[in-house]
């Protein structure tokens, strides 16, 4: 039988309730609603993992509850979580603004396993391998102490045993034994927060070290995929199609970035019409497949050719380059009246004029 550790916390962060995502485009109504409700839900997932893991108690600070209309939603959401872990002898320590827990306990009857911690963000907590109390102040340093410091902030403290910073974006850091660590915001909101999210499970042994896992609790994740220019635009729909339907937790949000590898590459590949490769592509989100594809846009050596029949097409800089300059220098010299020559030089202009509007043809 495995040993339990002698602490086990939870740390999240960043719940960002009641903000919305960005930058999908036309989607089914009802893929925006999972859209809108994917903070929410990868909030409570938070919570399923704290019973889950049999923590002793969560960490939460950052943007929690939102301003304005949703705050009430947030509270009560809250309130209900907390009342679940409560059943589960789960302490939560939520680092908020100093006059925001007053105003809230106002309208909330929080239950009492939830501890506000504002006026001071650092705190001590005590094991004795089956229970778990709060001591208040910093006491000597004692081997079943440990320290927690809960910022609402990047600030940092050397001398806790555990620095619980907020940012969106995940980090850890340990020096002379002490471990600073942010799991980052627990629901990407756009393509600019790709990739799995979630938070972190800190479980502490005999010797007071902390080893730290992460929890994935997203509801959708956002993914760019970048892919080299394979030779047809079949192979193409191929490759993107092998990177749509790859297994993930909740609704992959994907956009597709073409980069071309050569210009030899790029002339070998037939005008991509992208709208109508990506609707090829779109997948009704489902328990196999569950992905959704936002875009599909020109990369690195790539260019849509504007006002042209392939308006929505992807061409290479060079058929661009070849086009635009055989036009230029053919307009320049019609005007000096020097296409009336043979020359060579003339012959070999009006070859790549040519050459350019076959290409965009």
């Amino acid at each position: 039988m495995q040993t339990r550790s002698v602490l086990r916390f939870l740390h999240a962060t960043n719940f960002r309730l009641g903000q919305v995502v960005s930058g999908v485009g036309d989607i089914p109504a009802t893929l925006k609603r999972q859209l809108l409700e994917s903070p929410w839900r990868s909030a409570e997932a938070i919570f399923d993992q704290a019973i889950a893991h049999e923590v002793d108690f969560v960490l939460i600070n950052g943007e929690i509850v939102p301003d304005g209309i949703e705050q009430v939603r947030a509270l009560s959401f809250l309130l209900t979580q907390f009342e679940k872990l409560d059943q589960y002898g789960i302490d939560i320590y939520w680092r908020t603004e100093p006059t925001a827990g007053e105003e809230w306990n106002a309208y909330f009857p929080w239950p009492g396993n939830v501890h506000f911690v504002s006026d001071s963000s650092e705190f001590t907590v005590t094991s004795d391998k089956t229970r778990l109390a709060t001591v208040t102040g910093i006491g000597q340093s004692r081997s079943d102490l440990f320290t927690v410091f809960l910022p609402n902030s990047t600030s940092t403290n050397v001398s806790a045993d555990y620095t619980a910073a907020c940012g969106t974006k995940r980090s850890d850091s340990v020096q002379a034994g002490h471990t600073m660590h942010c799991p980052g915001a627990t629901q990407g909101l756009s393509f600019l927060e790709p990739g799995p999210h979630g938070c972190s499970l800190i479980e502490l042994d005999h010797n007071n070290c902390a080893s730290i896992s992460f929890l994935e609790t997203n509801a959708m994740s956002w993914d760019t995929i970048r892919v080299t220019l394979p030779g047809t635009t079949t192979k193409l729909e191929e490759t993107l199609r092998e990177h749509a339907i790859r297994p993930s937790n909740g609704i992959r949000l994907l956009s597709f970035v073409l980069d071309s590898q050569d210009t030899t590459s790029a002339l070998n590949l037939e005008t991509v019409n992208l709208p109508a490769l990506q609707q090829r592509l779109q997948s009704t989100p489902h328990a196999e497949h569950d992905y959704w594809v936002c875009r599909i846009e020109p990369g690195a050596g790539m260019t849509v050719a504007p006002g042209t029949v392939h308006e929505n097409g992807c061409l290479s800089d060079f058929r661009q380059l070849v086009h635009h300059r055989g036009e230029d220098f053919t307009r320049t010299l019609s005007a000096q009246r020097a296409l009336l020559t043979t020359t060579p030089q003339t012959q070999l202009l009006s070859q790549v004029t040519r050459l350019g509007a076959e290409l965009l043809s």
